[in-house]
């Protein structure tokens, strides 16, 4: 489905109406059809791994295993560059830019940073030059977001303060000149969309969960921007 999104936003399609068309079919099933950043956790980048691992000491060459894991590799990258362009179009760039950001654990209710994809994202826009301000409502509150951030921040050889620990949804994006929503949790589902535009220095948003309808967002005064929508 990652795959999908990524030809459907080159193509003006909407991976939406897709999802729905393929979700429909009885043997598929929609429930786990919806594109991101790509998937985290514990347990099933592992499971991939371990499946293309027996396969080639039984010689044989998992092939669908592999682009699966390549397609999740390249999908937080694909969504960091996305960032980039759209800074980079908006002429700001990202050098020292200030970006809030929603999100650091691998899927909504978790605080789980095993393998998660907004890791890879958040040392994606640092490496590129962004300071980035971050909130996660569980991940936070049960303390292991800040050693995950830590050793992203370090990898990098950066100053912890390129990274800020926001106390909340709203005080990560103030100041910020665009918000990047990482992780589907409950808590970014029904933000206060004017307070959010009263508080950014610009309103834009680059949602990698596809929280949001993208025609409410334009009547709402918002540049939006998802995966695989128009």
């Amino acid at each position: 489905m990652n795959e999908l999104a990524r030809i459907s936003g080159a193509f003006g399609a909407d991976i939406g109406m897709i999802r729905k068309i393929v979700g429909s079919d009885e043997r598929i099933g929609s429930k786990f059809l919806f594109p991101g950043i790509g998937y985290g956790g514990s347990c099933f980048p592992k499971d991939v791994k371990a499946l293309q691992s027996i396969a080639k000491s039984g010689g044989i060459d998992a092939i669908i295993a592999k682009a699966i894991d390549e397609v999740n590799e390249n999908q937080p990258l694909y969504f960091a560059n996305l960032v980039a362009n759209l800074f980079n179009d908006e002429r700001y760039g990202l050098k020292d830019i200030t970006i809030g950001m929603w999100g650091l654990s691998f899927k909504n209710g978790s605080d789980d940073m095993r393998e998660s994809r907004a890791l890879v994202v958040l040392k994606e826009l640092l490496r590129k030059g962004a300071k980035v301000r971050v909130y996660d409502p569980i991940a936070m509150k049960m303390g292991t977001a800040q050693p995950a951030v830590r050793n992203v921040v370090q990898e990098l050889g950066l100053n912890e303060n390129m990274v800020i620990f926001a106390e909340g949804i709203y005080d990560a994006i103030t100041p910020a000149y665009g918000l990047v929503i990482c992780t589907d949790h409950d808590a970014f589902k029904s933000p206060d969309f004017e307070r959010i535009k009263s508080l950014m220095c610009a309103p834009l948003i680059v949602d990698g969960r596809n929280l949001y309808e993208p025609e409410k967002m334009e009547k709402k005064g918002f540049r939006y921007f998802s995966i695989g929508r128009k």
